[in-house]
């Protein structure tokens, strides 16, 4: 009987200890089951989304965010919740929850600052915030990651320098870059760094380091696609070094390998072939580019000018408009759409009609034959005669006094002849006393301008060299060249001031402004672009009509962050708006002054300095007396920012070679380059590149006075 009752007392305690297991057992299993299952469905949501497939992805991911939530929840002291918070953060990542995945990370780190996840925990966390675009805070995390945790130092590095490339800080970024593949020659990152050390490289326009960069980077691809691209990137090095015969070779190996890069390898080909001399052989090459892109436009249109020098208008004009149907936006698709306006200038001239069919008078045929020699051409010497025979067959006309003032013009801005320039300046005045070109002769002379009554002139051309466009109401004045004058009938009451205070040699009015502004110098609401005075509605790009937009403020480039005076960037805005205002007022009826003047002021533009551009005269590098005290404060906003690097970017118009304007172009930024640093401006924050002729302003021939500029770049 004893041993019945010891052994069932020993089966109760054993069953109690059995229920006690079953429930821990089963307790545990529960939340690691769940666990299991977030895991689970975080794996399948990154396969998903290796093959694009992110809609299915997002739900995988929601689904660990939904299970790990549960683990954190309903079992807040087991030891998954740590997994589970860094689970949670990384699905958010992988759903571009940047924000709500930084938060998670953040409580990992204040909640478990023990825990195993930490440090790639930190790495995410710094990846999130870059993503997010915190570029800062992201960069000391990822530094830290990169000094504190030796197993993520290559990731981290790596981020941290493309963040830089994303970042358009190119330079930090290359440096970065070539830094990275020093430190981790074994890192999974090299390749993709290679490549972006390459690109960076290539668009600084530092040839010998992107060479280099695509040739690592062709030997650590596998891809044999690649290795063609990279092959033919260092082909393009070598053009711009002046490597032609190497170019050509290393082209030509590319070329048949994989049809998508033919076109560009032909292209290049092609631009090789001619600096080598093989101009028939290029002709033939870009022939074969038949894309709808930018390669396809530029091989159109480099058959189309060598046509044209060859004085084969028609071919040439078939190939120009290829060039404008398969890629209309880009620069050789704008320069194409130039070209054929000049050819229509010449077929004016051989014609004696107007493109749509209207007949020209004699003078203004002749005066047109003078435009195309002037602006077309660039035979100034045979300009300025048919200038002069203008004047002398049609005294009476009003096209004698516009032709004599593009004499002089000519003869001080082309042929730098000032004294040359005078005796004609002075003849418009006596012999066309009324006219507008006698009221801005007497501006260049510095006499007094007299006030006139309103009154519509009776000849508008609209093509003519000392013509540059408007937009109806009073003309940008562009630093160095000279721009229209403002029309009698527009000027304030205090004439004799603006005699003074406006620069000689501005144009008379005619056209509308040019198709877009230099990048960087965008001006504001009713701004001119670079004096910042009012009056110049904006142009829209591409051809568009012109009309008033605000300032879309243009990215980064060629902007220095400063004050500007309350009537826009540049002295004397404010005293020109005034002077508008007034003007206005007096030519309005008295009902509709009192509406204008209850109108809100002008809304004033955002604060900032901006570099002023300076322009040149035709085939010269020679920096313009009109220019010297703009470069001048230049220099004065350089060395009140210390802090900011700039690159000088030459322009030039796109007649001659794209070889000869290149190097046109260097020289003009050199020159400024120059006058800054003897200024004051410390060399090493000035570096120069040319873009030659491939980022036009105008639109027509008549706005090439637009394009010979330098521009500044800030870094």
């Amino acid at each position: 009987m004893a041993f019945a009752r010891l052994r069932g007392g020993l089966l109760r305690r054993l069953a109690g200890v059995l229920l006690v297991a079953v429930v821990l057992f089963g307790g545990g299993c529960a939340y690691f089951n769940t666990f299991y299952n977030a895991k689970a469905s975080f794996r399948e949501g990154m396969k998903l989304k290796e093959q694009n497939q992110n809609t299915q992805a997002k739900a995988k991911f929601d689904k660990a965010i939904e299970k790990s939530a549960m683990v954190i929840k309903q079992w807040p002291k087991s030891r998954w919740v740590d997994d589970a918070l860094f689970l949670v953060g990384t699905s958010y990542y992988q759903e571009g929850q940047y924000a709500k995945a930084v938060r998670h990370f953040d409580q990992l780190n204040l909640a478990f600052p023990n825990s195993g996840f930490i440090p790639e925990g930190e790495l995410y966390r710094g990846l999130a915030l870059l993503a997010d675009k915190q570029y800062g805070t992201a960069r000391v995390t990822l530094d830290a990651v990169r000094l504190k945790y030796p197993k993520f130092a290559d990731v981290a590095a790596y981020n941290l320098a493309k963040s830089f490339i994303d970042r358009k800080e190119l330079e930090r970024g290359t440096d970065s870059l070539a830094a990275f593949l020093q430190r981790f020659p074994k890192s999974r990152f090299r390749r993709p760094a290679a490549k972006l050390l390459a690109d960076a490289a290539f668009t600084l326009k530092r040839y010998p380091e992107a060479e280099n960069a695509y040739a690592f980077y062709a030997r650590l691809s596998e891809n044999p696609k690649q290795r063609a691209l990279a092959k033919l990137k260092i082909a393009a090095c070598r053009y711009e070094q002046g490597k032609y015969q190497e170019a050509v070779v290393q082209a030509t190996d590319v070329l048949g390998r994989y049809p998508e890069l033919d076109d560009e390898a032909n292209l290049l080909l092609g631009k090789a072939l001619t600096e080598t001399g093989r101009q028939m052989e290029a002709l033939a090459v870009w022939v074969k580019v038949k894309g709808m892109g930018e390669y396809g436009a530029e091989a159109a249109f480099r058959i189309g000018k060598h046509h044209e020098e060859g004085a084969e208008f028609d071919k040439a004009r078939a190939y120009y408009d290829t060039a404008r149907t398969r890629r209309v936006d880009s620069d050789y698709g704008v320069l194409a759409v130039k070209r054929l306006a000049l050819l229509d200038a010449l077929s004016a001239r051989t014609t004696g009609k107007k493109t749509g069919g209207d007949s020209l008078t004699p003078a203004e045929a002749m005066f047109l034959v003078a435009e195309v020699n002037n602006l077309n051409l660039g035979d100034f010497d045979k300009a300025m005669d048919l200038y002069q025979k203008v004047y002398d067959s049609f005294p009476s006309t009003d096209w004698a006094a516009k032709a004599l003032f593009a004499k002089a013009w000519l003869a001080r801005n082309a042929k730098s002849d000032t004294a040359g320039a005078e005796p004609i300046l002075r003849r418009v005045i006596a012999e066309y006393p009324e006219t507008e070109y006698a009221d801005e002769s007497r501006r260049w002379l510095g006499l007094p301008v007299p006030k006139r009554e309103k009154k519509k002139p009776e000849v508008k051309p609209e093509t003519t060299a000392t013509v540059p466009p408007t937009g109806g109401k009073e003309p940008a004045k562009q630093p160095g060249i000279e721009p229209p004058p403002i029309p009698p009938e527009s000027l304030p009451s205090d004439t004799g001031e603006m005699a003074v205070t406006r620069e000689p040699g501005m144009f008379p009015p005619g056209q509308r402004g040019p198709g877009r502004f230099p990048t960087g110098t965008v001006p504001e609401r009713g701004l001119s672009p670079e004096s910042g005075k009012a009056g110049s509605a904006l142009p829209h790009s591409k051809g568009e009509s012109p009309v008033a937009r605000p300032d879309t403020g243009a990215k980064g480039q060629g902007t220095v962050v400063g004050d500007q005076g309350p009537g826009g960037g540049g002295p004397g805005g404010k005293d020109t708006l005034e002077s508008q205002k007034r003007a206005e007022r007096r030519e309005k009826p008295a009902g509709e002054q009192q509406k204008t003047d209850t109108l809100p002021a002008q809304v004033k533009p955002v604060a900032r300095v901006q570099l002023e551009i300076a322009h040149f005269a035709t085939d010269s590098w020679q920096i313009q007396a009109a220019d010297s005290a703009r470069l001048r404060a230049d220099a004065e906003s350089l060395k009140a920012h210390s802090d900011v690097k700039i690159v000088i970017v030459g322009h030039c118009d796109p007649r001659a070679s794209e070889r000869y304007n290149r190097e046109l172009g260097l020289k003009r930024a050199h020159a400024v380059k120059d006058f800054l640093v003897a200024a004051g401006v410390d060399a090493d924050r000035v570096s120069v590149r040319s873009d030659g002729e491939k980022r036009p302003i105008s639109t027509k021939p008549d706005e090439f006075w637009l394009d010979r500029r330098v521009e500044f770049e800030c870094r």
